[in-house]
């Protein structure tokens, strides 16, 4: 994308959030019109100041059946969503087995692809033949419950950035049939969550991002920043996100969680010329601060969340980007995570965003 595209998706997005009133709508129309592609953060040949070493498949999966609609099974048995009744947890767990099986293998085909250095072509040729499949199929546009929602958005967000990096070996850099569909998901997703609130909100924004660019549909991509601004002002001057916190005992999680959406769409964003981490005076890293700081004595936190904390500190996949991005006594704690893969991420996050 050159500067004056870019400059004309940046003046568009302005226009959707209601931050540039005084722009004539013709110039927004023809911005709309242009003929330019989103941009994603993924060259398989980048120079990386840490080497990755090469991830090879072994064969390539089969195609899967489509997965159109879910019924998910909620498992949260109390009305603040802490207390978890593993039964059902397992329910849910076998009802998004077929789902989850198929995202990991589409992300182990973009992990051998850039772990190769764009050299090995077969499992990107694997891997978007697995998702044309389901684009013909018209997966994740059937109808889903509120549990089975979630599901569709967090894997979307996975599938879109695998996506995103496979494309690169395209030598159109684009697979119409599978844009298509990502576009059609995006949608569907925003349809789905645009009203919710907290985390849920956060990742309806990252998958609208992802499946945006995937698909080139500008005006979702607009809207997926304009959400994912709204989500970073709730950020508190103390890092805290108070929808969060009102989960007691799982609030340190939550914050978390709420995060790692929101990266990913910063890093969509810095591909595109939007930069949300100086967003409200560096909100992205007064969070990722908040959760770092209180990651080995939760103690802090149990007094604001009113619970002791349900936690797990070797888990913050969201750690590469915030390794890379966030400077001082976080970059450092960060770059000892050694736990970096998220299928809700796109895989692996070292092979995916690492420096």
């Amino acid at each position: 994308m050159n500067n004056i595209t870019r400059r004309h998706v940046l003046i568009r997005c302005m226009a959707l959030t209601g931050g540039a009133a005084v722009y004539q709508s013709a110039l927004t129309k023809a911005i709309s019109e242009t003929s330019s592609r989103l941009q994603d953060p993924f060259d398989p040949k980048r120079e990386r100041k840490v080497p990755i070493s090469p991830n090879p498949m072994q064969a390539c999966p089969a195609v899967s059946k489509p997965i159109r609609s879910l019924n998910g099974v909620p498992y949260y048995t109390d009305k603040h969503s802490t207390v978890i009744d593993p039964k059902l947890r397992a329910a849910n767990v076998a009802a998004n087995q077929p789902l989850t099986d198929f995202v990991a293998d589409v992300e182990r085909t973009a992990a051998a692809w850039l772990s190769s250095r764009g050299s090995d072509r077969s499992p990107a040729e694997c891997g978007l033949n697995l998702l044309r499949h389901w684009a013909e199929g018209d997966a994740l546009l059937g109808t889903f419950n509120t549990q089975g929602e979630g599901s569709q958005r967090w894997n979307a967000t996975g599938l879109a950035i695998a996506y995103l990096a496979l494309r690169h070996a395209l030598p159109e850099g684009q697979e119409p049939t599978i844009a298509a569909w990502f576009a059609q998901v995006g949608a569907a997703c925003r349809k789905a969550g645009e009203g919710l609130k907290n985390n849920h909100l956060n990742w309806t924004a990252a998958a609208a991002a992802a499946c945006a660019i995937a698909g080139n549909d500008k005006d979702l991509w607009c809207w997926s920043i304009r959400t994912a601004r709204h989500c970073i002002a709730e950020i508190g001057p103390d890092g805290t996100v108070p929808r969060e916190m009102a989960r007691g005992r799982m609030a340190l999680g939550y914050h978390s969680f709420a995060l790692s959406p929101l990266l990913l769409i910063a890093e969509l964003g810095l591909a595109n010329g939007i930069d949300l981490y100086a967003q409200d005076n560096r909100a992205l890293e007064r969070l990722a601060r908040f959760i770092v700081t209180n990651a080995r004595d939760t103690s802090a936190v149990a007094k604001l969340a009113g619970a002791k904390q349900k936690w797990n500190p070797a888990k913050l996949p969201w750690s590469v980007i915030g390794a890379r991005r966030f400077s001082g006594e976080t970059t450092r704690m960060l770059s000892t995570m050694k736990d970096a893969t998220d299928s809700y991420m796109g895989g692996d996050q070292r092979i995916l965003f690492g420096a």
